[in-house]
C-alpha cells in the first residue's frame, strides 16, 4: 500500500528517475566527492559539497508519511545546535505528482501535536533534490531499494530507513492510507520514536 489521494488515484504512476538515467542526467560514479564504504554502498563526502544541507524524507505519493516525517524532524532540529538547525528537511515521493495536498488524517494527527501540515504540496523525488541531499530517509525498504536500483553505482547522499537506528524495533513505517485516525496516530508515533536516533546520527556524521 502507499499514500495517495483521490486525484492521485486517477493518474498513472511515473517511473522514478529512469528517464534521468536513460538521458544521461544521472552521471556514472566517477565523482571524487563520493566515498565507497562497503560493496554497493557509496556515500557523499559532505565536506566536499557544502551545499548538501537537505534531508529528504521519502514515501510513495508524498501526501501521508513523508510530509509528517518532514514536519516532525524539522521541528526537532529547531532546538539543536546551529549546525543542525541549518539543515533543511523536505519530503518527496518516488511516484508522486506535484501539487497534491496532504491527506486529511495526516493534517489532523499533526495538528494534535501543534504542527501545521495544511500548506504541504507533494513533489516527486528529483535529481535536483538529490544533488543537494546529505541524507535520504525512506519510509520502507521498498523505497530504499527503488533508490538503490535506479542509482546503483553512486547514490549521492546517505540512504537509510527512517527507523534504521532503532535497535529493538527497526523496520518499515507502513502506509496508513484508507485506515482510521488511530492508524495515522500510530504512524506519527512511529516517526516520533525514531527521531532521537536520527538526531544522534546527524551529530556524528554531519560535518562541522
Amino acid at each position: 500500500m502507499y499514500c495517495k489521494t483521490k486525484s492521485v488515484l486517477k493518474r498513472p504512476r511515473k517511473p522514478f528517475l529512469k528517464p534521468l538515467v536513460s538521458k544521461g542526467v544521472v552521471k556514472p560514479h566517477k565523482d571524487s566527492r563520493v566515498v565507497r564504504t562497503k560493496p554497493n554502498l557509496y556515500v557523499m563526502n559532505a565536506e566536499a559539497n557544502p551545499k548538501r544541507n537537505l534531508i529528504i524524507c521519502v514515501c510513495t505519493a508524498n501526501v501521508c508519511r513523508s510530509p509528517m516525517a518532514e514536519k516532525l524532524l524539522q521541528h526537532a532540529l529547531e532546538v539543536e545546535a546551529p549546525l543542525l538547525r541549518s539543515l533543511r528537511v523536505v519530503s518527496a515521493g518516488t511516484s508522486a505528482f506535484a501539487g497534491d495536498g496532504p491527506s486529511t488524517h495526516s493534517v489532523q494527527v499533526l495538528k494534535k501535536v501543534g504542527l501545521d501540515l495544511l500548506g504541504h504540496r507533494s513533489q516527486p523525488l528529483s535529481q535536483a533534490l538529490l544533488d543537494r541531499a546529505f541524507l535520504i530517509l525512506c519510509m520502507t525498504s521498498t523505497h530504499k531499494l527503488i533508490l538503490e536500483s535506479q542509482l546503483p553505482e553512486a547514490p549521492p547522499p546517505y540512504v537509510f530507513l527512517f527507523r534504521e537506528w532503532l535497535l529493538k524495533t527497526p523496520g518499515d513505517i507502513e502506509d496508513p492510507y484508507g485506515q482510521t485516525l488511530e492508524a495515522y496516530e500510530a504512524c506519527r508515533d512511529s516517526l516520533v520514536e525514531a527521531i532521537p536516533s536520527i538526531i544522534q546520527f546527524l551529530k556524528t556524521h554531519y560535518p562541522s
